[in-house]
């Protein structure tokens, strides 16, 4: 009996270890240095690639939560920055303020009027980002052969340009196709030296793709 009852009681605690391993998710730490990745997923969400641009372009602006301002003592204009402002609970993208604020209503709604919202899409995203562990990583993976504005410059556009350069912003209108493919020359000088994107300078691969679209004549295709 002895025996048995210290079988169960060893067998028990190996299943309470089991349980627990399962809900403790060892997330890497909090630094500035992203977790590149050649071999990338399709299922992750990648933070240089996707959640910093949206971020940059809709929230890290002047007078709201860039690092000079920090509204409400919010920077979001780097990982760190963003990590220590305790608006993410990793792995509990529903329950983080960042997400709570970006799909609320009225005056809770960020970014605010007159900027426009996030698309629900790009609030899914951050959603999904954080649920996996809001994790600094970067895929490296880039295919420069594909260049068309509907899969290759309208998502750059979207994730990196709309924030500021929407009908509802300061900046006025310059978002779609009609707009954004105007003036290429001007567009081009700005991209290729680092001046805009504002927060968030374009990947080289990018700028390749944006270049290469131009050349050819910068088609709505």
């Amino acid at each position: 009996m002895k025996i048995m009852r210290k079988t169960v009681l060893l067998c028990t605690a190996i299943v309470l270890v089991i349980v627990s391993c399962k809900h403790h998710v060892p997330y890497p730490d909090i630094s500035e240095t992203p977790i590149r990745s050649f071999n990338c997923s399709t299922d992750t969400v990648y933070y240089q690639n996707e959640i910093a641009p949206l971020l940059s372009s809709n929230c890290a602006m002047s007078g709201c939560h860039d690092s000079h301002d920090s509204r409400a003592g919010i920077d979001v204009s780097s990982y760190v920055s963003l990590m220590n402002s305790n608006i993410i609970k990793r792995g509990k993208g529903s329950r983080s303020s960042l997400y709570k604020v970006l799909h609320a209503s009225g005056d809770n709604l960020m970014p605010p009027s007159p900027y426009s919202p996030l698309s629900s899409d790009q609030q899914a995203l951050i959603k999904k980002w954080i649920d996996q562990g809001a994790i600094n990583n970067q895929c490296m993976s880039c295919d420069t052969t594909i260049f068309n504005f509907k899969d290759a410059i309208l998502p750059i556009v979207e994730s990196s340009c709309k924030g500021c350069h929407n009908a509802g912003s300061p900046d006025g209108e310059y978002y779609d196709y009609g707009t954004f493919s105007i003036d290429t020359a001007g567009v081009w000088s700005s991209i290729s030296s680092n001046s805009m994107p504002k927060n968030n300078p374009l990947s080289d691969c990018q700028k390749i793709i944006i270049k290469k679209w131009m050349q050819a004549g910068a088609p709505n295709n």
